[in-house]
């Protein structure tokens, strides 16, 4: 009786919250943290995203990985997880209307000592397709794409969203019948509602990797439609990307190498 009660006690507690109207996808999502079998694989990176179909619809789960021991005891007290912020965050996006994938659910798991553990996302489907693929367009396609991303772009400014992790792999678009490029937006756990800055908004636009020209077009479109200098804005994303790429190319794995840092976390 003592050794089952201890078990009790040590069990993991599992916080689970599904979205109204979507209360079929329950069964589905308590076996998340057990496992689930099958799924195609979209993303297999430092996260695992896989697409089930549950009955009548057409999820996206995304795994997130461990988190250092720091965030697992933050996540424990004092700040929401990355799965219960791209929950939050995605409602309120969509309130304001700017795309992004319907939130259907999330998990949170701790571990037996109630320190945080692993989070799972699940989010309706999106059958647009990664920005990434602008490669492929033809070049008037190409400024005609960036000229519609600036718009969007400013419109999720100007609602007070900075994204923080702001490039082609995190967007989808799609064409629409006039012709005009469509946005929606992934990976929104990093991003932060508040105020309007212009520092802010910069940094959320030196991830692209457009060419000279494109992200000329783009970010003198975007600093119109915000009403700030197009001159003084396109000087100031091209010095910060180039910054970034010294730091991303140069200096970190410097750093990460003289430290002797390795990535952190496990898939289960």
């Amino acid at each position: 009786m003592f050794v089952d009660d201890f078990q009790v006690i040590m069990k993991r507690k599992i916080e689970i919250e599904v979205t109204c109207g979507y209360g079929f996808l329950r069964p589905f999502v308590e076996q998340l943290p057990t496992g689930v079998e099958g799924g195609r694989v979209l993303c297999e990176r430092r996260n695992c995203v896989r697409q089930f179909v549950v009955e009548r619809a057409v999820v996206v789960v995304k795994q997130f990985v461990r988190p250092n021991m720091f965030n697992r005891l933050i996540y424990a007290t004092l700040r929401r997880s990355k799965a219960a912020r791209t929950m939050l965050i995605g409602r309120r996006l969509l309130q304001k209307g700017i795309e992004t994938p319907l939130p259907l659910a999330y998990v949170d798991t701790y571990d037996q000592f109630g320190c945080y553990d692993i989070g799972y996302s699940v989010t309706l489907y999106n059958e647009s397709m990664e920005l990434n693929g602008w490669r492929t367009l033809p070049r008037e396609e190409q400024r005609r794409l960036v000229a519609d991303l600036a718009e969007f772009t400013a419109r999720m400014h100007r609602v007070g969203f900075v994204h923080h992790d702001y490039h082609e792999g995190n967007i989808f678009y799609r064409q629409a019948n006039d012709g005009s490029y469509r946005f929606s937006v992934v990976d929104i756990n990093r991003g932060r509602f508040g105020c309007v800055l212009r520092w802010r908004c910069v940094k959320d636009l030196i991830l692209f990797g457009f060419d000279l020209e494109l992200m000329s077009l783009f970010v003198s479109r975007y600093a119109e439609l915000m009403g700030w200098c197009a001159e003084r804005m396109v000087r100031s994303v091209l010095r910060r990307h180039k910054m970034r790429e010294f730091d991303r190319d140069r200096v970190r794995p410097f750093i990460k190498q003289l430290l002797g840092v390795k990535p952190y976390g496990a898939r289960i």
